[in-house]
């Protein structure tokens, strides 16, 4: 192989680096310019996958700090449960958006939200009227299965519900 071989070899080379880098350019510039038209549609999705795991969080410091008997953690309990509240009436905002994005007329994301507030005051209303005795073991267990089964129930709600959205954004991708 000679010098001249190799000057070849290296011109040919920059040739197919040169025509990968403009495929790779139009291919970002395509992906960007799809982002910018389907940005405000991600924005909603987006939004409301955020305000789901907000929710799921506060529903987890609300139960826990519920019924407690120190005023400055029960405080915190009423500050989840406000924020829980928050969340819902940001997701019922979306909701609408949401329908319209995913093509469904029943108000499908409606119903889903309305579904959480429902989950949320059914559960206030087991906090409200049961009274947890710490000295009946039997009751305490039987409490706890209810427990994990309200919770297991709110965890399969919220991960349908960001599956479908993550089926959501899949469309506008």
């Amino acid at each position: 192989m000679t010098l001249s071989d190799l000057g070849d070899l290296g011109s040919f080379l920059s040739g197919v680096g040169t025509i990968f880098g403009v495929i790779v350019a139009i291919y970002g510039i395509k992906v960007w310019s799809k982002q910018l038209k389907n940005g405000k549609q991600l924005a909603y999705i987006w939004e409301a996958k955020a305000l789901l795991s907000k929710f799921d969080n506060e529903f987890y410091f609300w139960h826990a700090f519920y019924k407690s008997h120190n005023q400055d953690i029960r405080r915190q309990g009423d500050k989840a449960y406000s924020d829980l509240k928050l969340s819902l009436n940001k997701l019922s905002d979306i909701s609408f958006y949401l329908d319209v994005l995913s093509g469904e007329s029943e108000e499908k994301w409606v119903r889903n939200v309305r579904g959480l507030k429902i989950m949320l005051d059914e559960h206030k209303h087991y906090l409200e009227t049961t009274e947890f005795n710490h000295h009946d073991t039997k009751q305490i267990a039987d409490q706890s299965l209810q427990i994990i089964n309200i919770f297991k129930s709110k965890d399969v709600y919220i991960e349908n519900l960001k599956c479908e959205l993550n089926k959501l954004e899949g469309l506008f991708e």
